[in-house]
């Protein structure tokens, strides 16, 4: 079976260091020398022999990482020059053994405050490479001193490589609070970390690739709850809910969607092939008389007309018993009628809802006191109103968002780049995606896909999960051709081209 791809918090990577000083009894200068070593082979193949190397090292144990590597790059006819960024007599262990390595060889080691700032620029133009190895996961809040004076030396400088996580990026929710360095890469120990994922730290992690530290990964990493699932496509493998060879129409999923209005004819029509493209049996499309032309073209919809208050206990009498799940709100408009049709279906005895666009507008005035199970697809402005935030401070702390919705409601997608799952009992990255999605009803085809997914038989989450990385690979497919002018029809369109390459 398909192994789950986990991103480990700060805490874990601490825990696995300890486990294999302690357990394992492997002293921490050899697990030094194999990260920096590894380091150092991945910074030689993005140079060349003669090339200069500057390393921005810490004073802690990723400054000793920087130390390393500094030794191997000498071996491998690096130029290398070093900087310390902080007080040189703080550099204690397999740091300190590494530095005074690095003197008795005579590589350049300067403390950066013994320096003008014109010396360091001169430095870094003459390098091919900088090296970020000033500050470890641990590390959070915003930079001081001459680690803010480096970070802001390089800042604008490529190619940059850091050493287990961009400086100034938070590991453990990918939050950026100041300065942080943009890296082109990021070399990590022993696994994938919260912040390479998560933006906006994802942005400064360029491409990130793991390394061991010489003991393999399994035997000092610890499954923990404040790990978190990436959604990739060995995730998707494994979770997705397969259509048996016995399979009907109802056993393949029936949801209803509640979508669509005079002003937004077309949301209707996209979350209807969103979900008939993720693979529903059925599709109930809810929607006023005027919305019938859009859906016209897709003959397998099931159309109830939804003009009124009045003709929903009709609608429900005749599909609640079928359809496990209801799509609240793609393009239902705000009108005093939106607000009757969404208290009514929200008050109704379907057992499972997701709420997505216009139906966000009238969620906070909804009673969530009912054991009914909410699925809520909000983008960064849609959070932003539920939590009575800035939109920019969404995109600050999309994790911290994403978890506080989900307590609230059950479980949360919170869209954009990096999509996050989560739920009161798990956490979740979206690994596909990319601009290509960006158009409008791109979201309305995903709220389909999910309720199809959902009605399937999947929990709210793997729903939310599946959903979004087939959307997201969607897009990647279409952006083949190019990432402007795509529709989100053909978003919809390619979804079974995705789902024949997975099995």
């Amino acid at each position: 079976m398909t192994k789950i791809s986990r991103l480990s918090s700060s805490s874990i990577s601490i825990q696995a260091d300890a486990k294999a000083i302690k357990e394992f009894s492997i002293p921490s200068e050899i697990l030094m020398e194999n990260a920096g070593s590894a380091c150092a082979d991945f910074a030689a193949s993005m140079t060349s022999v003669g090339d200069t190397v500057l390393i921005m090292a810490g004073v802690g144990s990723n400054g000793g990482d920087g130390m390393v590597m500094a030794r191997h790059l000498d071996r491998l006819g690096r130029k290398v020059f070093l900087f310390i960024a902080g007080d040189e007599k703080k550099i204690k262990g397999a740091s300190l053994t590494n530095l005074l390595i690095l003197k008795s060889m005579k590589i350049p080691c300067v403390e950066m405050s013994s320096v003008s700032d014109e010396f360091i620029k001169d430095r870094i133009s003459e390098s091919s490479l900088v090296v970020d190895a000033l500050l470890g996961t641990g590390a959070s809040g915003d930079l001081r001193g001459q680690v803010l004076r480096a970070v802001q030396a390089i800042d604008g400088f490529s190619p940059v490589l850091s050493v287990d996580g961009p400086t100034g990026v938070d590991m453990d929710d990918g939050t950026v609070s100041g300065k942080a360095v943009s890296s082109d890469l990021t070399v990590t120990m022993v696994s994938k970390k919260v912040g390479h994922e998560v933006y906006p730290g994802k942005r400064h992690s360029g491409r990130v690739e793991v390394v061991h530290i010489g003991i393999a990964s399994d035997r000092i990493t610890d499954c923990a709850k404040d790990e978190m699932i990436l959604v990739d496509e060995g995730y998707v493998r494994r979770a997705y809910p397969h259509t048996n060879y016995d399979s009907h129409k109802y056993s393949r999923g029936c949801v209803l969607l509640v979508a669509g209005s005079d002003r937004y004819p077309g949301a209707a029509a996209l979350s209807s092939m969103g979900a008939l493209r993720a693979g529903a049996g059925v599709c109930v499309l809810a929607a006023p008389d005027s919305v019938r032309p859009y859906v016209q073209h897709i003959p397998e919809v099931i159309f109830e007309s939804l003009n009124s208050k009045k003709e929903i206990p009709k609608i429900l009498s005749r599909w609640g018993g079928s359809c496990s799940v209801v799509v609240l709100g793609p393009g239902l408009g705000r009108s005093a009628l939106s607000r009757d049709i969404f208290t009514e279906f929200w008050s109704s005895s379907l057992p499972s809802v997701v709420v997505d666009g216009d139906g966000l507008f009238f969620l906070p005035e909804a009673d969530i006191s009912s054991a009914k199970e909410v699925l809520i697809t909000p983008h960064e402005g849609e959070a932003a109103r539920l939590m009575g935030w800035p939109r920019e401070r969404v995109s600050k702390q999309r994790l911290l968002v994403a978890g506080s919705l989900a307590g609230r409601y059950g479980t949360c997608l919170l869209k954009g780049p990096g999509s996050l799952i989560c739920s009161r009992h798990a956490r979740g990255v979206i690994s596909s995606g990319n601009s290509t999605l960006s158009v409008a009803g791109s979201g309305d085809v995903l709220a389909g896909a999910i309720g199809a997914l959902w009605s399937r038989g999947c929990l709210a989450f793997d729903a939310a999960a599946l959903g979004g990385w087939i959307h997201g690979k969607s897009g990647e497919l279409l952006s083949s051709r190019s990432t402007d002018g795509a529709l989100a029809s053909e978003i919809a369109n390619k979804i079974p081209d995705v789902l024949g390459g997975l099995f």
